[in-house]
């Protein structure tokens, strides 16, 4: 039965769908297989995309291998928090997925293959998606009482408006600022995956650093590779 306060309202139009012979267990077994692989495979490839030389052969091969796997984890874990009932699952896929996305709409228009006014649409839908996901944390937070995922879901959410407003408002294509955006965005994916590793495996890690300390780990990576990696050249698409 579904029950609103652990956000199965929300998923109300999706219930005859999940219920029925058209969502059978051994679907969702795949997705959730589907799931640990890429992930598995993005915990790999991302780091060793940040550590090969940027712009070589196995730069571009290890983005985008990275790139592709994580369109199909915020897939099957969307997928899967639908047929679920699981609200902060489908956002986290969510945000994972419009992080990765801005990432790649960066180095398009860097190599000219996209202007920044195509992109107004993802921005739009990644904006209206994080408040939605900041006005459920509140919900959570203030309504349910529930502390942990209404904390988490404005963590998230808030820096999920911060990196569409910061895309966003840019009006040229400035080279400099493509790269950061591409490096921040691919490295938030890594962190994304590495959060839901950890939520999974480390269970001597305390709730909610269990699922921010990739977050607080990973952020002075990222700041350090966007200012020190400026391209003197546009660079490949991954």
């Amino acid at each position: 039965m579904l029950n609103p306060a652990d956000g199965g309202i929300f998923f109300y139009f999706f219930r005859s769908f999940y219920a029925s012979p058209y969502m059978p267990e051994a679907l969702l077994d795949i997705s959730r297989w589907i799931h640990i692989v890429l992930g598995g495979w993005t915990l790999l490839s991302g780091p060793a995309a940040l550590m090969v030389r940027k712009g070589s052969r196995a730069h571009i091969l290890l983005g985008r291998s990275f790139g592709m796997a994580m369109a199909v984890v915020c897939a099957s874990a969307l997928f899967n928090g639908i047929a679920h009932q699981l609200v902060f699952l489908c956002m986290i896929a969510v945000f994972s997925a419009y992080n990765i996305s801005s990432g790649w709409m960066a180095l398009r228009i860097l190599k000219k293959q996209l202007r920044p006014e195509h992109t107004l649409l993802a921005h739009a839908i990644g904006a209206l998606s994080m408040l939605c996901f900041v006005g459920l944390g509140f919900y959570w937070l203030f309504v349910l009482r529930s502390t942990g995922v209404g904390l988490l879901s404005l963590f998230f959410g808030g820096i999920g408006l911060a990196n569409v407003w910061s895309f966003s408002r840019m009006r040229k294509a400035d080279p400099k600022q493509l790269m950061r955006i591409h490096i921040s965005r691919f490295v938030s994916g890594f962190i994304a995956s590495l959060s839901a590793f950890s939520v999974q495996t480390m269970d001597f890690i305390p709730g909610l650093l269990r699922w921010t300390w990739p977050t607080f780990a990973l952020v002075p990576v990222i700041v350090f590779w966007t200012r020190k990696y400026l391209p003197a050249r546009p660079l490949s698409a991954p």
